[in-house]
């Protein structure tokens, strides 16, 4: 059986981007669920994808979920070639969840740097200057 690439995406629905659908690790999508859903509601409607895992799956099984699911849209995107229908099993253009949890972890470390040279670096401020008094109010002060 082959292995089929998990992943996590938002989805635009009939992309709207005020009408948006998170699916992740506790409903992942194939690659061939992506393909389907950017038919569906646009390419750029399916972004922020993100390969959770992969999984052995029944390339007929996956098909018949698919077709279940999304109706004829599938035959048109994934025509049967003899019995089997050609799905992607993966792009490895997407980055795992380990590379974005990292990428996550080193802009964090690298936030914090900054703002911490930027906090040495910064001149001392000095406190307000006194405003200038008014000879005529201090004299009119000192009389009474």
């Amino acid at each position: 059986m082959p292995k089929f690439q998990l992943l996590s995406a938002h989805i635009n629905l009939g992309g709207n981007h005020n009408h948006t659908v998170v699916r992740g690790i506790d409903r992942p999508l194939t690659l061939a669920e992506i393909t389907v859903l950017q038919g569906i509601h646009g390419e750029d409607a399916v972004h922020t994808i993100v390969e959770i895992g992969r999984e052995e799956r029944d390339t007929r099984s996956e098909v018949n979920r698919l077709a279940h699911t999304y109706g004829g849209i599938v035959g048109q995107l994934f025509p049967m070639v003899g019995s089997k229908a050609t799905l992607p099993l993966e792009d490895d253009s997407f980055p795992t969840i380990e590379e974005v949890r990292a990428g996550e972890i080193a802009a964090r470390e690298a936030r914090e740097k900054v703002r911490t040279s930027k906090k040495s670096k910064a001149p001392a401020k000095a406190a307000p200057a006194a405003p200038a008094a008014d000879a005529g109010a201090l004299d009119a002060l000192i009389e009474n």
